[in-house]
């Protein structure tokens, strides 16, 4: 017997068109008042000064400064400073556990802009967004029963006894297991809003209400999304 023809298989192709070249931009001219200044070394309370017994292993850290640039008018737009714990020093077993973060595959990606075409031929007002979570990684939590604890950063001004060292109160940039607690602590508030899951991409995130879905990428966000 002849082989069944199968059935047309149907695929989305996503078109990159090529940018404009543009003429290189001038090398940034330090600027003694930035319209910006951020810093992202210690927020949301992210240290705390506790007592530590003698021996208790202290991890070293290190300052990161950045220029941001404005990609359309090359001027300096703010200037960036993080702390940033050296997580090559950590432990596994001890002081991180799990350090992989799930990243949305291309075909959810294909799908997402396939469903919103076929929605806004049917008629529907519908968006894709895309959104960045700034200082994503400093969101995310420890895992219960791990203490990462640090020497006295530079620069910072308050003293400490010889038994006082600053603990981490939750994850900062450099520690190993950063995306991976980021991805959790998105989940469980994705959830916390009426979001499920995706059994198929456990990137993708449905609305109950099916009204919106959410692709993440690390600390990057795809967005579809109805007017009503």
């Amino acid at each position: 017997m002849p082989p069944t023809p199968r059935p047309p298989r149907a695929t989305c192709w996503l078109r990159l068109l090529p940018m404009p070249k543009r003429a290189p931009l001038p090398p940034v001219a330090p600027a003694p008042n930035p319209r910006r200044t951020t810093s992202t070394c210690c927020p949301r309370a992210a240290l705390k000064i506790v007592k530590v017994a003698e021996g208790t292993k202290l991890m070293s850290s290190t300052w990161v400064f950045k220029n941001k640039v404005d990609p359309i008018t090359g001027k300096l737009d703010k200037q960036k400073a993080r702390l940033t714990i050296r997580g090559f020093e950590q432990v596994y077993g001890k002081e991180y556990l799990n350090t992989d973060a799930p990243t949305m595959q291309a075909i959810t990606i294909r799908m997402l802009f396939a469903h919103a075409a076929h929605l806004r031929a049917a008629g529907a007002n519908v968006d894709i967004y895309g959104a960045d979570i700034s200082g994503a990684f400093m969101y995310g939590h420890f895992e219960e029963g791990t203490e990462i604890y640090i020497t006295k950063p530079e620069g910072f001004t308050i003293k400490l006894a010889p038994d006082e060292a600053l603990k981490l109160q939750r994850v900062i940039y450099g520690c190993k297991q950063g995306s991976a607690r980021f991805f959790v602590e998105l989940k469980e508030w994705l959830e916390s809003v009426d979001f499920v899951q995706s059994t198929a991409d456990p990137c993708l995130f449905v609305s109950k209400c099916g009204s919106m879905a959410v692709g993440t990428h690390v600390d990057d966000l795809a967005i579809l999304a109805t007017a009503e």
